[in-house]
């Protein structure tokens, strides 16, 4: 078992040289490039319009299904590892943008707990509940 370990510890160590001697591209190079990439392309006339959404969906306040009664509903009481106290109210849910295909967005939405109109909070995590980590919030 000992000599297993040791192989694929030498076999990594020895990938890991290979991969920092001939490894020509870093990330500065790679984000340099896709910027320099970008820049050169020029903008199509409709990527500040939102006309194409209207074209595709009809009229987009038509396109959000009504959400009544849901924000109770959505409220987290307390979460693995949180404080029993805690002072501020914290919501989790999925918002529907259309009933008929079954597609919903996903939000964690915490309110402020001091005057919430002046001390706004917009976060926006991409994916589902799988990939949220409450710990880096």
């Amino acid at each position: 078992m000992k000599g297993v370990a040791c192989t694929w510890m030498l076999l990594s160590m020895c990938l890991l040289g290979h991969l920092i001697i001939y490894g020509e591209a870093n990330e500065a190079e790679v984000l340099g490039d896709f910027l320099k990439s970008r820049l050169s392309k020029k903008p199509s006339p409709t990527m500040h319009s939102w006309a194409w959404l209207n074209e595709k969906t009809g009229n987009y306040p038509n396109y959000i299904q009504p959400q009544d009664g849901s924000m109770e509903a959505d409220k987290i009481g307390a979460l693995p590892g949180q404080p029993n106290v805690v002072d501020f109210n914290h919501y989790s849910g999925y918002v529907t943008v259309d009933s008929k295909a079954g597609r919903a967005l996903f939000y964690y939405f915490a309110e402020s707990p001091n005057n919430s109109s002046t001390n706004p909070l917009v976060l926006w995590l991409n994916g589902g509940m799988v990939i949220v980590n409450y710990q880096s919030l």
